[in-house]
């Protein structure tokens, strides 16, 4: 779904003091989703500006 690509709230970036942090995460839409969710990891794509 999306490719792979998720995005985070701000509460949960932190103003990038989240970078890193792994969660595990469900969808509401079960179709897509397993029992288990998945587990994803908070990071910067970088495709922004000034970015690595």
């Amino acid at each position: 779904m999306n490719n792979g690509c998720v995005a985070t709230v701000s509460r949960l970036w932190r103003n990038g003091a989240g970078c890193g942090t792994c969660y595990q995460v469900w969808c509401k839409m079960s179709q897509y989703c397993n029992d288990e969710g998945v587990y994803v990891a908070a990071t910067d794509y970088g495709e922004g500006d000034r970015t690595d």
